[in-house]
């Protein structure tokens, strides 16, 4: 949808978005961030299977930032970054909060962008439904897939046919029962090679079976009923209010 056939609710979002004085390393608000994709948005560049993995403010110029004055106003720019599922392109996009325009795009050769929380919950389904990693839990003794942890990390750079993919690293733990810490538990030996731009299983990497510690990493009082006890109060006052100020995210 071009930039100009945004909706008045759209276009009242970013007006409001934008008080009249404001610091220049003023971190950018919800509203702001929800105006800076906004304009993206907008801009008709956005295909189906993009995901906003940052947007941050793109700070002025220092020399701009040190002859600042209360009352002025400097122009407000964001920093969105973009990953492009359908080939794993990075992208930096610019834009002016205001003036509402999009300034540049940018497309990232050779990086990835950071990986996000909802690909992480993608992978722990990837690996759960896979059953050449049922099977390596299985010689484990693990059947119950819900107590089944699985973290995903990047995964570094491989030196083979999948360089240049965007990879995660499926890391796995096996809780007791739920609410357990799992952390305790690692399968040791287990770990899954995930392309995340495929939403595939590249590989599942099994070096043998590892018992599982025998001991509770739980740190509740059913699981550590010696607590300390004998605590004396602390009180900490100042009668006449703090020895500092706070405006917005400036503390002096």
């Amino acid at each position: 949808m071009p930039f100009e056939t945004l909706t008045r609710e759209t276009e009242e979002l970013m007006s409001s978005a934008l008080p009249q004085e404001i610091h220049p390393l003023e971190p950018l608000s919800a509203e702001k961030i929800a105006a800076a994709v906004a304009l993206v948005r907008g801009d008709g560049h956005i295909g189906s299977r993009m995901r906003f993995v940052s947007v941050a403010l793109r700070e002025p110029d220092k020399q701009a930032v040190a002859r600042f004055e209360t009352g002025e106003t400097l122009p407000r720019e964001a920093m969105i970054g973009l990953l492009d599922n359908s080939d794993g392109t990075a992208v930096e996009v610019v834009v002016s909060l205001s003036e509402k325009i999009v300034l540049s795009w940018e497309h990232i050769p050779g990086v990835q962008p950071m990986l996000l929380s909802e690909e992480a919950g993608e992978c722990e389904a990837l690996c759960k439904a896979d059953p050449e990693f049922q099977m390596a839990l299985a010689r484990r003794g693990v059947q119950n897939l819900d107590l089944v942890m699985i973290e995903a990390w990047p995964a570094g750079t491989y030196w083979d046919e999948h360089n240049s993919k965007r990879l995660a690293h499926g890391l796995v733990w096996v809780r007791k029962e739920a609410g357990d810490n799992g952390f305790a538990y690692p399968a040791e030996g287990l770990s899954v090679l995930i392309d995340l731009n495929a939403g595939r299983i590249v590989r599942v990497m099994d070096s043998g079976v590892v018992p599982f510690p025998p001991e509770s990493g739980n740190y509740n009082a059913a699981s550590v009923p010696e607590f300390r006890t004998g605590l004396k109060p602390i009180e900490i006052t100042q009668p006449e209010g703090p020895s500092f100020s706070v405006s917005g995210h400036r503390v002096q």
